[in-house]
């Protein structure tokens, strides 16, 4: 009854997959599903994901470097829109820090290589010997 003459539609696969994950209970302390993280109408961002990003900078303190590993990295009027939104949800205007620069072959192991070499040189630059923490948060182009 779904697909109705759609039967063979190229990206049922892939819809059907998307449909049974939405559906599926988030984990423990959660009392919904997955398809609360989901982006809503034309939006490429989630309402959900940015509010809990919101929280984890602002629980960062103002010592804190924000850096943008993503392909978005080609996208300034995407990272724009992304640097608004957080800032609406911080309710204090946020801009990222820095990037981690490119990642040369689009893959989760050449991503990992390019935040390798941007903490390289930012532990360079600061000439730290001490303690760095890292709070990675990575989609490994899932």
């Amino acid at each position: 009854k779904l697909w109705g003459k759609h039967k063979k539609h190229p990206m049922r696969d892939t819809i059907e997959r998307l449909v049974s994950v939405s559906q599926r209970q988030l984990g423990v302390g959660e009392d919904a599903t997955y398809g609360k993280l989901a982006c809503t109408g034309n939006s490429s961002l989630s309402g959900e994901l940015l509010a809990r990003l919101s929280r984890l900078i602002d629980a960062a303190g103002e010592r804190r470097l924000v850096v943008l590993s993503s392909k978005w990295q080609k996208y300034k009027q995407k990272v724009k829109r992304l640097e608004a939104a957080i800032s609406e949800h911080l309710g204090a205007p946020f801009s990222f820090d820095a990037e981690s620069g490119p990642d040369s072959e689009g893959t989760p192991a050449s991503r990992l290589q390019a935040v390798g070499r941007f903490l390289e040189g930012l532990c360079s630059w600061r000439n730290s010997v001490g303690k760095l923490r890292v709070l990675m948060l990575e989609d490994f182009h899932i």
